[in-house]
């Protein structure tokens, strides 16, 4: 459905940035909610970063 749920125990507002497999950001918004629309990309592998107060996570992403 092109919503993916972006979790943490900080309720603060969060920057999430996405890259291609060739590192260039293909999506950066910054969120107040657990949910983050995704239907902008296309099917492939990505990586997320997620940051928020200073803490950074990254993580795969595929979107089928």
């Amino acid at each position: 459905d092109g919503v993916v749920y972006v979790r943490s125990n900080n309720p603060s507002p969060k920057t999430i940035r996405i890259y291609d497999l060739f590192g260039k950001v293909v999506l950066e918004k910054r969120i107040a909610t657990d949910k983050l629309y995704l239907d902008a990309l296309v099917p492939g592998v990505y990586m997320v970063q997620l940051q928020q107060e200073g803490d950074i996570a990254m993580k795969k992403l595929v979107i089928r």
